[in-house]
Parts: structure tokens; C-alpha cells; sequence
């Protein structure tokens, strides 16, 4: 995860479409194959970013678009 750039209201996004799914934090991050710290912590938490390819795992995980994820569309 990259910690410069950080995107304001990405996290809000990423939470409340992992609420949707009715995943947990932890069965997100498994889905997308990420391991160790948990990468919704660090981004909820630590303002941290996640690298591109993270980023379109997570789009198709929750089935939206990294433009929606990133708050580029509505």
C-alpha cells in the first residue's frame, strides 16, 4: 500500500461497498489475495493507498469500477 496520495473519501467508499457485500474485513482481503496487516486497516486507518493492481482486485471483488472506487464517478 502507498501512503502519499491518498484520495480523499476512498475509504468511505471501500467500507460501505464491503458492507454491501455483507463481507467482513477480513473475508474482503482474503478475496482479493492480500495478506498480512489488513490492507481495510491500513487504508481506513493509516490514509494509505493501495497500489494499482490492488485497486482493480478490489473493483472486481466488490464489482464496481476503480473509477468508482477512487470517487471519479458517481
Amino acid at each position: 500500500m502507498r501512503k502519499d496520495k491518498y484520495i480523499y473519501g476512498f475509504d468511505e467508499r471501500l467500507k460501505q461497498k464491503i458492507k454491501e457485500k455483507g463481507m467482513t474485513d477480513a473475508e474482503f482481503q482474503r478475496r482479493c489475495g492480500l495478506t498480512g496487516k489488513s490492507a481495510v486497516y491500513r487504508i481506513t486507518m493509516e490514509h494509505k493507498m493501495p497500489c494499482v493492481s490492488v485497486l482493480v482486485k478490489m473493483a472486481n471483488v466488490l464489482n464496481v469500477s476503480t473509477d468508482w472506487l477512487l470517487g471519479l464517478e458517481k
